[in-house]
């Protein structure tokens, strides 16, 4: 009896985490859906011209609203890195952290002892 109710627990809490991605996704989907559709309206976009409507300006309008979302997540990562330099890897590869310096010690057994990196502010 108690595997079984570790189990639907277990199967409750993957379908409450499941539907909070959804949600999580959809909303930043419908986000920049939301900002297409106010490019479209700002430029003059109506059913009845779909045909013949050019959708260039539209276009660029919700590009540059990418162009300033990716900028101010890259601004965000800036300042995280300002406060957080070990995370910085090899020429600036964010996704790294930075080495450990490794120096195998033989008077001790062969141990291997790694320290964290010093920054100076």
């Amino acid at each position: 009896m108690r595997d079984i109710l570790i189990g639907v627990g277990l199967l409750t809490l993957a379908v409450i985490a499941w539907t909070l991605v959804i949600t999580t996704e959809s909303n930043a989907e419908s986000h920049s859906n939301l900002v297409m559709k106010q490019c479209l309206e700002k430029h003059g976009y109506k059913q009845e011209n779909f045909q013949t409507y050019d959708f260039s300006k539209a276009a660029k309008c919700h590009s540059d609203f990418r162009i300033a979302q990716k900028e101010m997540d890259n601004e965000k990562m800036r300042d995280f890195l300002a406060d957080h330099p070990w995370y910085k890897g090899k020429n600036w590869k964010w996704e790294q952290r930075a080495e450990y310096t490794c120096v195998t010690r033989m008077d001790m057994g062969g141990i291997e002892l790694c320290t964290r990196p010093y920054y100076l502010n």
